[in-house]
């Protein structure tokens, strides 16, 4: 019997990629977080921009068009406006936004992130709520590898540092792989010490009640 819609391996698949490449854009400082938390979340490099549009839309074009004052030739009538402490229009507001937000997203982001209102995105963003971690301890007290759960339950899907870093996926007798940048590896590992930390000092602080 034929069955419609994506099989359980291709889904399987489709989620292990997807969080393989989430991760090593984060490894790789593309993905943001706001530091005001009424702005909480983590964002791409556009999104971040748009999030600052909506909350200081008209701060936003006076400093895009201070920034990036040589190549506005095609918005000449409307950069000269801004200059000239003229309102926009919404029209003309929204083909600054777009221009700046499609073309200059890096010069932006960091200009902005200059003012402390962005900041790179850490691995204890990404894993703010992880469902279960397996440390892997030497003799020593050194973390050694770490493997967390990112889904249970339907496809088990987990972040490793085995085999230099991957996603490993399971769903039935499906399994699937995706491998992780050594800067994921490396910055899985120093988050995974921190959390050791944290975990034995629990554990400690509950045995002493």
């Amino acid at each position: 019997m034929e069955t419609t819609g994506r099989s359980s391996k291709q889904q399987l698949e489709d989620q292990v990629t997807a969080i393989g490449q989430e991760l090593n854009a984060f490894a790789s400082g593309k993905r943001w977080v706001f530091s005001d938390d009424r702005y909480g979340g983590i964002y791409t490099n556009i999104e971040v921009l748009q999030k600052y549009c909506e909350q200081d839309k008209d701060g936003f074009i006076d400093k895009a068009v201070r920034l990036c004052d040589d190549d506005l030739d095609f918005f000449s009538e409307a950069k000269q406006k801004a200059i000239d402490g003229e309102r926009l229009t919404e029209t003309e507001q929204a083909g600054l936004i777009e221009h700046f937000i499609g073309v200059h997203s890096d010069i932006l982001i960091e200009y902005l992130n200059d003012e402390s209102i962005i900041e790179p995105a850490r691995m204890e963003d990404y894993f703010d709520n992880p469902l279960d971690i397996e440390f892997r301890i030497a003799a020593d007290g050194e973390v050694m590898g770490v493997s967390v759960a990112v889904t249970i339950g339907g496809p088990n899907i987990y972040v490793t540092t085995d085999d230099n870093g991957e996603v490993q996926g399971f769903w039935g007798g499906d399994k699937q792989h995706y491998p992780l940048s050594s800067e994921v590896w490396s910055q899985l590992l120093d988050w995974a010490e921190e959390m050791w930390v944290y975990t034995l000092a629990t554990i400690q602080t509950k045995a002493s009640k």
